[in-house]
């Protein structure tokens, strides 16, 4: 059975890609722990997040906070060009702007998808800038890596002030089912306490069995290996702050240490308190 998990890392608190190639495929679903800015260029691509399904359109700015699922589809061989922009939560966690905190950028979405083609004048020839300045910053022979931090940042602020002021009426409109957007409402707000299958196709009035066929057609995911997944993430960011493993277990949502433990070693190959002490002695 092929297995959805975490995918991709990065070393240090940021990285900035610029990719084009030709492909025709399908990425399964999967989750990052740092949060991914990718701003598409060019193809025929589909990217599915959360329940929602986004057809991209040239110059949409797509935001993927750290631990949703998400899968990507190519639909054909014509070139996928992209910007991506990867920052682990705490780049921009203690940073304000105007006195808000920037990390909003990643908290308070509407959607995940915003249309940047829209913007004119001032605005446009801003995006044209920081476009080519961040493709430019990736030569690190040219480049400080103080200059690329900033740039980044900068780069945020100006996104994060231009969601708040101009793109709040222009996110994207997404194809979506409405009983799958309901159920992971449902889960996440239930997330840390007992859920079963019948608890949850009760809460979104459907029957069980529609309920777990239509998940996993939707998502890529069963209804079991979903909230799993989304619980390791929870317990893995836990212990990443300095939780104890028990308050990590019973944080996320896991109803014994026994299941905790297996369920964390399969999905990360190291025991929750092998993760901790090796986290822990990182400087």
């Amino acid at each position: 059975m092929e297995e959805r998990k975490r995918k991709g890392y990065i070393e240090g608190d940021h990285r900035i890609f610029y990719l084009k190639d030709r492909s025709e495929l399908e990425i399964s679903p999967h989750y990052h722990d740092f949060h991914k800015l990718l701003l598409f260029l060019n193809g025929n691509v589909s990217y599915f997040i959360e329940g929602r399904n986004y057809d991209l359109r040239p110059l949409d700015l797509v935001i993927v906070p750290a631990g949703q699922l998400h899968r990507l589809t190519i639909h054909d061989a014509q070139d996928y060009e992209r910007l991506i922009i990867y920052l682990a939560p705490d780049f921009i966690s203690g940073i304000t702007e105007d006195g808000n905190g920037l990390s909003r950028l990643f908290t308070e979405l509407s959607e995940n998808v915003y249309h940047l083609s829209e913007l004119k004048g001032t605005r446009e020839a801003e995006l044209s800038m920081f476009s080519s300045l961040l493709v430019g910053s990736r030569d690190t022979a040219a480049f400080s890596e103080l200059y690329q931090r900033s740039l980044i940042l900068a780069f945020s602020i100006w996104l994060s002030n231009l969601m708040a002021e101009e793109l709040s009426g222009s996110a994207s409109l997404s194809s979506s089912n409405p009983v799958i957007l309901e159920a992971l409402a449902y889960i996440n707000h239930h997330m840390r306490e007992g859920l079963s299958i019948d608890m949850i196709a009760e809460g979104v009035h459907v029957n069980r069995t529609y309920l777990m066929h239509l998940f996993k057609a939707e998502t890529g995911y069963t209804l079991h290996k979903y909230i799993t997944e989304k619980r390791l993430y929870l317990a893995r960011q836990s212990l990443l702050s300095g939780a104890s493993v028990t308050d990590a277990c019973y944080e996320a949502g896991f109803r014994d240490t026994a299941t905790f433990y297996r369920a964390f070693k399969s999905r990360f190959g190291t025991s929750p308190s092998s993760f901790k002490s090796t986290s822990q002695s990182r400087p």
